[in-house]
């Protein structure tokens, strides 16, 4: 992950990154995105053809591999907390 930050982005400029978390109830997806929302992520929940629920959660930050690290953890316990999954992380390398 370091290696693919490093040659990827400039090391201090924001960027989005996009967090996957899947839940199979909408109301779990729901109470994990208004939690997401307090902590200042732009969210979307959407339905998938699988009858899955996707929160997309998006926030801008300088993108360090410590932070990122971080945020997944978090977001993988906000996610079980929810009964759901935390599924990976997307930098968007064009603003």
């Amino acid at each position: 992950m370091k290696e693919l930050l490093t040659a990827t982005t400039d090391r201090s400029k924001r960027r989005a990154v996009d967090h996957w978390l899947f839940f199979r109830e909408q109301t779990d997806a729901e109470s994990a995105a208004t939690s997401l929302r307090v902590e200042q992520y732009q969210v979307d929940v959407m339905e998938q053809k699988n009858r899955e629920w996707l929160v997309l959660a998006r926030k801008r930050m300088v993108p360090t591999p410590d932070e990122i690290a971080a945020l997944a953890e978090v977001l993988k316990s906000l996610a079980a907390r929810h009964y759901g999954r935390y599924d990976g992380w997307q930098i968007q390398l064009e603003d």
